[in-house]
């Protein structure tokens, strides 16, 4: 089963429903302070105001793909059902979509490289 391997995805109502700011998002690894940054109140209420960005997903969660297609951008993109986050719009988990840069085939266990102190 693929599973999510970037920090966090966001899952989106659609491919078409994102806009050119959030690039940053849709990338592997993920640039979260980056695309926050770039928001402002407005966009940032789009979100959910629009029903944009429907969910998020952790790393290393568990995903069924239903379905895959490339957006105007060249972007593959799958449609997702996320079985750990339970939906009335699904039986199977919270359904959206998310890039496929952002899955991983197997599970990708984070290794710690080195130690920090501080």
């Amino acid at each position: 089963m693929p599973r999510i391997a970037v920090s966090v995805a966001g899952l989106w109502r659609s491919p078409q429903a994102v806009r050119p700011i959030d690039d940053s998002a849709l990338a592997a690894p993920v640039q979260l302070e980056r695309w926050l940054a770039a928001l402002d109140d407005d966009t940032r209420l789009a979100l959910c105001r629009d029903k944009l960005l429907v969910s998020q997903v952790l790393f290393d969660t568990p995903v069924t793909v239903l379905e895959r297609t490339i957006d105007a951008a060249g972007r593959e993109w799958c449609r997702v059902v996320v079985p750990s986050q339970a939906s009335t719009l699904d039986p199977r988990g919270y359904p959206g979509w998310l890039p496929a840069a952002q899955l991983a085939r197997t599970s990708t266990r984070a290794r710690v490289k080195s130690r920090v102190r501080w």
